[in-house]
């Protein structure tokens, strides 16, 4: 293997390094084409090259003499892509219409030496590839790692967190926040990386910092030291729905160069990814509300609505039967004049905890009102609910509440009716329910009615 095989192969072996690469080629060149060139341009900076555009360059002088002075980038832009001689005296290395750098010599160059330089481009290409895959892998674990967050049950928080922590991460800084509004100002909500408490309440964003922030497009706000600044921030305004959602704070990250372009975009996308989940959190959190209930964990009357419909339906194309029994809390506004409001919820926070545990997951259980619930009993005859129902019944009736340091008992009336006999569509056996519900409160309540009786 000769001397360019060898440097060739070390170069193939290292493409996720684009440093190491350009810094085998500024050697390569100075060892074997000394006498033809002058100056070596790169990119700058090199993390820079997946994005492609704004890039600036770098001269290295192949002679060790005084530094010469960088070429424009727009120039660079301007040449056409691919081998160029300009006036025998420029040469540039591209790939799939990207500069990569380009040679100055001062006379014309030797055959072989172009060769070389398409099989070196070659291979920066291939490098410049893995990094914009690299770049589009952050972003895929970023949007997995969220998407994965917004199913737990402190997503609101998981998310706000992985996003400060990885902002952080990605340009090097020591602490962060996510800041909500608080009256005209912006105060902190999720912290990273502060040593203290007290150090984290101090955190504010006022409102006169916050009119340089442009919502709408989301650009990041970026401060380096100088002399109002002792410290390097960045902020990254984020929305939701179109309306200001918060502020992304980045403190102390390393500020001894400027903020690369591969930066701002990956910060810029993952300001993207947290406006996507916390529209997607609020509109989860806006159908949750739709469908359960907030104090008891129940489905709302609306969803039970919905199911009772369903299942009709089911049971009318199945031949299947299904019960339905609504329930009152007896005398529930006198417990809440006598306890207070605080202990009612108590007792209907508790009520619904045993509706889930003693009946059976597949049955459809809801809070209608404030003292009054349901359940629809899937693929159930009306005797069989009936039974289940009059268990339930003798639980509760048992001083089990806990209101005010004391148990109590809470009594409770019922009335149950079942499908298809007391009605083939859902507003009927809801009636029927109803009425098998008002005749237990009329005849001394404490007790469940069966449409039977009626």
């Amino acid at each position: 293997m000769n001397s360019y095989q060898k440097f060739y192969t070390d170069l193939a072996g290292n493409l996720k390094d684009l440093s190491y690469l350009y810094e085998k080629i500024v050697a390569w060149l100075k060892e074997n084409y000394r006498g033809n060139t002058l100056v070596f341009y790169r990119p700058d900076p090199l993390e820079d090259l997946p994005l492609g555009a704004g890039l600036m360059t770098t001269a290295i002088n192949l002679h060790d003499k005084e530094e010469p002075e960088p070429i424009a980038a727009e120039k660079m832009e301007e040449n056409e892509v691919g081998l160029l001689d300009l006036d025998n005296k420029l040469i540039h290395l591209t790939d799939k219409q990207l500069w990569l750098g380009a040679l100055e010599t001062d006379t014309p160059l030797p055959e072989e030496i172009s060769r070389d330089i398409k099989l070196i481009s070659t291979l920066l290409g291939q490098a410049v590839e893995l990094q914009r895959q690299n770049i589009q892998a952050t972003i895929s674990r970023w949007f997995q790692n969220i998407s994965e967050n917004l199913n737990s049950p402190e997503s609101y928080n998981n998310i706000l967190e992985y996003l400060v922590e990885e902002a952080c991460d990605l340009v090097g800084a020591n602490s962060g926040g996510y800041y909500t509004q608080a009256g005209d100002d912006y105060r902190i909500e999720v912290a990273y990386g502060f040593e203290t408490e007290v150090e984290r309440e101090k955190r504010t964003i006022t409102h006169e910092k916050l009119i340089q922030f442009d919502f709408n497009r989301a650009e990041l706000v970026v401060e380096v030291p100088g002399e109002q600044k002792e410290t390097s921030n960045i902020y990254i305004p984020i929305q939701s729905f179109r309306r200001r959602a918060g502020v992304l704070a980045i403190y102390n990250w390393e500020s001894k160069q400027k903020l690369s372009q591969r930066k701002r975009y990956l910060l810029s996308m993952l300001s993207e990814l947290g406006h996507f989940a916390l529209c997607q959190y609020q509109m989860q959190t806006r159908q949750t509300k739709i469908i359960q209930d907030g104090l008891t964990g129940l489905k709302t009357g609306v969803y039970f609505r919905q199911r009772l419909n369903q299942e009709i339906e089911r049971g009318r194309r199945y031949n299947c039967q299904n019960a339905l029994i609504l329930l009152d809390i007896d005398n529930f506004s006198e417990l809440n004049e006598t306890y207070g409001r605080n202990a009612g919820d108590t007792v209907l926070r508790e009520f619904g905890r045993l509706i889930k545990n003693c009946f059976r997951g597949v049955d459809i259980s809801s809070r209608f009102s404030d003292d009054r619930f349901g359940v629809l009993f899937v693929n159930t005859s009306l005797e069989d609910a009936l039974n289940a129902t009059d268990r339930f019944h003798s639980l509760v009736e048992k001083p089990i509440f806990k209101v005010s340091g004391e148990f109590i008992k809470v009594n409770i009336s019922g009335g149950i009716a079942g499908y298809p006999e007391d009605g083939e569509e859902a507003d009927e056996l809801m009636k029927q329910a109803q009425l098998a519900l008002y005749k237990a409160k009329q005849t001394g309540r404490n007790k469940i009615i069966s449409s039977r009786e009626l």
